[in-house]
C-alpha cells in the first residue's frame, strides 16, 4: 500500500489488462438493438459469493472457457479471491499458499503469460514479490515468483501487459510509488528486466499504466498515470531502440492527482484516445485528432465531474454502439459517488440516478473498482462494483427485453502466434 498520507489506496483492475492489452482485446463483445435506446435499469442480485465485504480494492475478469468466466478481488488485508462463474454461481478456487505475508495487493490483470491458452492471474503486492500464478488447465494454478526472473518486492502498484516487442509474448510492466519502475521482458516464459535499457524505468509516484498504439504504427505505446507528478507518454520507437518521451508535445501531461488510465476509443473514429480519473479533481477525455496531437474535452462534453476518481470503466450498456463510462470514485468520505454517463455522440449524459445505482445498496458509494460484464449471458452488459468496506456486487442490466439481437465473437490466432 502507499502511504497513510495519501486519502486512497489504488488497485488496478481493467486499467491494466482488458482495455490496454496489445492486440487489444483477448474476446469482443458486439451488441445491436432491433429498436432505439430505452430506460435501462440495474437491480441488485441479493447474496451469492461475490457480494462481499471487506477491504475489496478491485477486480479483475477473464474468460475461463466454456462460456464461463474468471474473476480476481484484490484484497488489501489478505491473499484474494479467485471465483469461477458458470453463469448463475460462482464457485470459489483455492490458490496455492504463497512466500510472505498475505496482504497488501494493489493490481492484478489476468494475461497468458505462457502462450498455452490458459488465462494466468498476475497480481502486485506493496514490497513484496510479484506473484504470477500459471494457469495448466482444470483450474489449477501453481505459484511462479523468483524461478520465472520476477524481482524482488517493490511498492507496487499498477501492472499493464503487452508484446511490445512483437515477438508474439507478452511483456510486463509494473508501475512503482516512489522507486523506478519496471519492464519485464518475456523470453518463453522467464523474465528479464529491462526498464531502464528502455527507458521507461520513471521514478516517481506511478500508480498505473496503460498501453495502445495510439499513432497507428503498429506497435503499442505506454501512457503512465502518476500522482501530482507529470504523466508521462512513452512512444515506442521499435525494436532495440529506447522509447521516447513525448507527453508534452502530444498534449497530455497531466501533472494533476491522476489514479486511473485507460485508453478508448469514445468517438468511435478508429484512434485511441485516453481517459483519465484524478482524486479531487476533474477527470480528463482527451481526444486523439489522429495526427498526433491530444486535446482535453471532458468539461465541454459533460464529464468534469470533481470527485475522488480512481477508475474509469467503459462500455456500451446501452447497446447504441457508443461507449458510456461508469466512473468509479471513492477515497475516505461516504459522501462521495460514483458516476454513470451515458454517451449520446455529441455530449455525456449523468444517469446514475435515473438507473438505479444511488440508493441500490449503494453501487455508487466509496467504489474502488468496477468490470463491465455480461454475467447472465443475455447481451447486454452487467457492472459489477467493488466497495471497500461496504458490500461489493453484480447490478444486473434489465434493459434488454425481447426481441433484441445480439452477437458475441471470440478471436483467436491459430499456431504459434499469441492467443
Amino acid at each position: 500500500m502507499i502511504p497513510t498520507t495519501f486519502p486512497f489506496h489504488t488497485a488496478t483492475s481493467q486499467r491494466v489488462n482488458i482495455q490496454a492489452m496489445w492486440p487489444v482485446l483477448l474476446s469482443v463483445l458486439l451488441v445491436s438493438a432491433a429498436s432505439g435506446w430505452s430506460e435501462e435499469r440495474f437491480t441488485f442480485l441479493k447474496g451469492g459469493s461475490l457480494s462481499v465485504t471487506g477491504d475489496y480494492l478491485a477486480v479483475a475478469l477473464g474468460d475461463a472457457g466454456d462460456e464461463e468466466d474468471y474473476l480476481y478481488l484484490v484484497r488489501g488485508d489478505g491473499q484474494g479471491r479467485l471465483f469461477r462463474w458458470s453463469g448463475k454461481v460462482a464457485r470459489e478456487i483455492r490458490l496455492p499458499a504463497i512466500e510472505g505475508t498475505p496482504g497488501s495487493e494493489t493490481g492484478t490483470a489476468w494475461v497468458d503469460g505462457d502462450g498455452d491458452g490458459d488465462l494466468d492471474v498476475d497480481i502486485n503486492r506493496y514490497q513484496q514479490r510479484k506473484l504470477l500464478f500459471g494457469n495448466d488447465g482444470g483450474d489449477k494454478f501453481a505459484a511462479a515468483g523468483a524461478e520465472v526472473g520476477l524481482g524482488e518486492g517493490t511498492p507496487g502498484q499498477g501492472v499493464a501487459w503487452a508484446d511490445y516487442d512483437l515477438d508474439g509474448d507478452l511483456e510486463m510492466y509494473i508501475v512503482n510509488f516512489g522507486t523506478p519502475n519496471q519492464l519485464y521482458r518475456n523470453e518463453e516464459g522467464r523474465f528479464s528486466e529491462v526498464g531502464a535499457a528502455r527507458g521507461v524505468d520513471d521514478d516517481g509516484r506511478g500508480l498505473s499504466a496503460a498501453w495502445a498504439d495510439y499513432n497507428a504504427d503498429g506497435k503499442p505505446d505506454l501512457y503512465l498515470c502518476n500522482f501530482g507528478q507529470v504523466n508521462r507518454l512513452h512512444e515506442n520507437q521499435g525494436m532495440g531502440k529506447k522509447f521516447a518521451e513525448v507527453a508534452a508535445g502530444r498534449g497530455v501531461a497531466d501533472k494533476g492527482q491522476g489514479i486511473g488510465c485507460a485508453w478508448v476509443d469514445y468517438d468511435a473514429d478508429g484512434d485511441w484516445d485516453l481517459s483519465l480519473a484524478r482524486y479531487d479533481e476533474a477527470s480528463r477525455l482527451y481526444r486523439n485528432n489522429g495526427k498526433g496531437k491530444f486535446e482535453d474535452l471532458a468539461a465541454s462534453l459533460g464529464l468534469g465531474y470533481r470527485g475522488q476518481g480512481q477508475q474509469a470503466v467503459w462500455g456500451d450498456y446501452d447497446r447504441d454502439g457508443n461507449l458510456d463510462v461508469f466512473m468509479v470514485s471513492g477515497g475516505d468520505e461516504r459522501s462521495d459517488i460514483s458516476r454513470l454517463y451515458r454517451n449520446k455522440g455529441d455530449r455525456f449524459e449523468d444517469l446514475t440516478t435515473a438507473v438505479g445505482l444511488i440508493g441500490n445498496r449503494d453501487a455508487a458509494r466509496l467504489g474502488k473498482g468496477a468490470i463491465w460484464w455480461d454475467m447472465d449471458r443475455d447481451g447486454d452488459l452487467d457492472l459489477y462494483v467493488v466497495n471497500k468496506g461496504r458490500e461489493s456486487g453484480i447490478y444486473q442490466n434489465e434493459g434488454m427485453g425481447k426481441g433484441n439481437r445480439w452477437l458475441a465473437v471470440r478471436e483467436e490466432s491459430p499456431g504459434e502466434t499469441n492467443r
